[in-house]
């Protein structure tokens, strides 16, 4: 043991002899603590979004036991996707500003998203 506590420096960091004390090395610890804190709290701005965000789910239609019609908005547009037992399917999309309109032009008797099972003539 004396060896090693010669190898470190008249005593060691631990054994209170010339070399580095326990309250450099609690000080350091802090140190790295706080700058690391520091780091993360710079990382997470840079990860912030905007008050709008991105993407948002607009609807969610359920259709039964774990089955379920969503309307996803992905910036300036509707993505209407079919959700079943954690499989997704992408049915198709629209514009934002065209989802708002039929939104708006339908009644209430009739949902908006019936229109996209309408067959289309190409």
């Amino acid at each position: 043991m004396n060896a090693l506590a010669d190898t470190l420096g008249g005593g060691g960091a631990l054994y209170g002899g010339n070399g580095f004390s326990w309250w450099q090395a609690v000080g350091a610890m802090l140190l790295v603590f706080a700058l690391l804190i520091l780091v993360l709290r710079v990382l997470a701005r840079f990860q912030r979004q905007p008050a709008g965000g991105l993407a948002s789910v607009a609807r969610v239609v359920p259709l039964g036991p774990r089955r379920e019609l969503e309307v996803v908005r992905l910036r300036d547009r509707a993505h209407f996707i079919y959700r079943r037992d954690g499989n997704l399917v992408l049915l198709g999309d629209e514009p934002w500003a065209d989802y708002e309109a039929g939104l708006e032009s339908e009644t209430d008797s009739v949902h908006p998203w019936k229109r996209f099972f309408q067959r289309r003539d190409p």
